[in-house]
């Protein structure tokens, strides 16, 4: 996203944003799901189906889990870093055919002149904002990745270790649901 950023292809870098954001998502998702786990908050073998939709769900493949939605994700991100959503909505009405997407990424309308002039505006509308979203999207994910995430799987292999025969006598149960 920074090399396209510096290219001054900004749309394509939104882009490459908006995915990483997913994938910050995804991250949040699973720490907060691993929290719910140690804190008794959530059954492991639940855990387990979910963190099957994560890695290996699909909406197109009925051969897979349905995959976890994006959005639902982002929501519960954006609960532990306000903004989030609400970046990720802006990235995406960058990426779609609508208004945003289209005339408003490439058009400019003198209305005193009645012309629409065509041209990239990608850089002249959002540069300013792109490299503090990519250091917020960032930041956030060094967190989740480096300081959250260690933490937890720490706590969940203790208690792994504590509740090993109640999740051995309970896996069979979990077949039967």
């Amino acid at each position: 996203s920074q090399v396209l950023y510096h290219q001054h292809e900004l749309l394509g870098a939104r882009i490459l944003l908006r995915s990483a954001l997913e994938t910050l998502a995804a991250l949040v998702y699973s720490n907060n799901c691993v929290g719910k786990v140690v804190a008794n908050e959530l059954n492991f073998h639940k855990f387990s189906e979910l963190t099957a939709r994560l890695v290996i769900g699909s909406r197109l493949d009925d051969r897979f889990p349905e995959a976890v939605n994006v959005l639902t994700m982002l929501d519960r991100s954006d609960k532990r870093y306000p903004g989030l959503r609400r970046m990720y909505d802006s990235l995406s009405e960058s990426a779609h055919l609508n208004y945003d997407g289209l005339f408003l990424g490439y058009a400019n309308v003198d209305y005193e002149e009645d012309e629409t002039n065509l041209s990239n505006r990608w850089a002249e509308l959002f540069s300013k904002q792109h490299l503090k979203s990519i250091e917020n999207c960032m930041i956030a994910f060094f967190d989740e990745y480096d300081k959250i995430w260690p933490e937890l799987f720490e706590e969940l292999e203790e208690w792994v270790g504590k509740n090993d025969s109640m999740l051995e006598a309970t896996k069979e149960s979990l077949a039967t649901d």
